[in-house]
């Protein structure tokens, strides 16, 4: 494969900086080299020039908060002002579809990802499914293996298969790996301690939902206000 030069009337080289009628150098092995204003096409025969007009050419954008394996729920939740009843359809309808059809739900998604420009995500997996279904995608990927139970007793059982979730990836590549303890009213602090001590231990990052509604709040704060069942 010869150098190729992308040529465009706008590229952003990086924030804050946008240059007019400039040029992209791509090695043979598909790395950037520099980017220039346009010098117009080199007489080295090795070069070929893509030139896209009156386009923008940018860096990839990034989602730091997908949920690719719940894609398929796309317009098939009602409408509610109430979070709990927002996630107790989301419950329903996911318990109703097997991994086969999660697998489809990511691998579609990450399409929509790249097909919009987003080259990066950072994807929470509940089930297990993203990352091996990803494994042939070209979107980059931080997927955060999830872990959530309330009751502080369970703590160290919910920790044996995250384990072994985690063990099963294969480093490098487009992917890394991540630990996600859901959410503050679905995560007893016993598996909040646990989860962060396997980050650091791993030195992998850890996300988590925090503040996302009022009923959260006010559960931390005094133990009233409407929670999530997300857990039994």
């Amino acid at each position: 494969m010869n150098k190729t030069i992308h040529r465009a009337k706008y590229v952003m080289a990086e924030a804050g900086s946008l240059l007019s009628n400039a040029a992209v150098h791509v090695s043979a092995a598909g790395r950037i080299l520099r980017v220039e204003p346009w010098q117009g096409k080199p007489p080295d025969a090795g070069v070929s020039v893509i030139d896209w007009g009156t386009a923008l050419i940018m860096p990839g954008l990034v989602n730091a908060h997908t949920h690719l394996e719940l894609g398929f729920l796309d317009r098939r939740l009602d409408r509610t002002a109430e979070f709990t009843h927002w996630l107790a359809q989301l419950i329903n309808k996911r318990q109703a579809v097997d991994d086969a059809r999660l697998a489809e739900s990511v691998r579609e998604g990450a399409l929509q990802r790249l097909s919009s420009g987003t080259t990066l995500v950072g994807d929470i997996s509940s089930a297990g499914v993203s990352r091996p279904a990803l494994k042939p995608s070209l979107v980059r990927r931080v997927v955060f293996e999830e872990a959530l139970f309330l009751a502080p007793e369970r703590a160290a059982e919910v920790m044996g298969p995250l384990k072994l979730r985690l063990e099963a990836a294969e480093p490098g590549g487009l992917t890394e790996c991540g630990i996600s303890p859901h959410a503050p009213y679905s995560v007893s602090p016993e598996l909040y301690r646990l989860t962060a001590a396997l980050a650091r231990e791993r030195r992998i990052p850890l996300a988590t939902h925090v503040a996302e509604t009022r009923s959260e709040q006010e559960f931390l704060r005094n133990g009233a206000g409407r929670r999530s069942f997300y857990v039994a």
